[in-house]
């Protein structure tokens, strides 16, 4: 073989042994995600169907439920407060959990006669396209009438604004 044939061979066994290397750090880098992922599914899943050991949901962070959480039909959203039925005064806490869209969810309280009293979108807090995240918005309702107010919980459709994934609780305003 000549001199130049060796060289060249030499330095294409160079690049392929970088090539190579290149190659897998990024399935390493990769398979190291996809592990995180897969563990962060598990996790999620596992915490939905039993709850942590100490009696707090892992993936909300809220305790568990005392039986009145309310949830869509397609279960993308969950009211824990307030509880239908509740007697609430001058402040009106509205928490829960959602998987929607951007994390974007609509939170609106009703009057008695359908009147809007409190619209607002807020952010869930989840860490990832996909996954579900904690809600929580105090209401000032000390201007509200007394009675029964309806507090909505949805997600507002990308598509054509429509009210998606709807939980409704029936509350009962009095004086505190």
């Amino acid at each position: 073989m000549s001199k130049t044939l060796v060289v060249i061979l030499i330095i294409l066994l160079g690049i392929l042994s970088a090539a190579l290397c290149a190659l897998s750090v990024i399935l390493f880098i990769n398979n190291r995600d996809l592990k995180k992922e897969i563990q962060t599914l598990k996790t999620t899943i596992e915490a939905d169907d039993t709850g942590d050991q100490d009696g707090s949901d892992t993936d909300t962070g809220e305790e568990p439920s005392d039986g009145c959480e309310q949830s869509s039909d397609d279960a993308e959203v969950a009211v824990f407060t307030p509880c239908d039925g509740d007697e609430v005064g001058d402040k009106l806490t509205i928490s829960g959990l959602a998987r929607a869209f951007e994390n974007t969810i609509t939170v609106e309280v009703l009057s008695e006669g359908g009147e809007s009293l409190y619209k607002k979108g807020i952010l869930t807090d989840a860490t990832d396209v996909g996954l579900f995240g904690n809600y929580s918005v105090d209401v000032d309702s000390s201007d509200f009438a007394l009675g029964t107010l309806t507090v909505k919980v949805y997600i507002p459709s990308a598509k054509d604004g429509s009210d998606k994934s709807v939980v409704e609780v029936e509350v009962n305003h009095i004086n505190e």
